[in-house]
């Protein structure tokens, strides 16, 4: 384990930044609860010429936590459920998952 490894524990053991997540894997069943960190940020996206701003939200979830990550995968946080919306990606180092969520 490298020193770079036990930073990205250290991160996600903050209770200061990282929320607690039930993830379901194929979108139901059992959930298992994941740390994970929650990262909305508002989207531009350019509709029949017309700037239109929504808010996206990603999150990153540890590859030690979760393994495989699927579209159609979904977490529960904050009082609601978010689908998976696109194929997951892992960081440069492969730490991380990060993962576009639908509402």
């Amino acid at each position: 384990m490298s020193i770079f490894d036990d930073m990205n524990d250290d991160f996600f053991a903050n209770g200061d930044l990282i929320e607690t997540a039930l993830y379901f894997e194929g979108g139901s069943g059992v959930g298992q609860k994941v740390p994970i960190y929650l990262n909305e940020k508002d989207m531009v996206s350019d509709v029949l010429n017309y700037s239109a701003i929504s808010t996206g939200r990603e999150l990153e979830v540890r590859v030690s936590d979760i393994a495989i990550i699927r579209e159609g995968d979904a977490f529960e946080f904050k009082g609601k459920l978010y689908s998976v919306k696109s194929s997951p990606m892992k960081d440069a180092d492969g730490r991380n998952w990060l993962v576009e969520l639908g509402g």
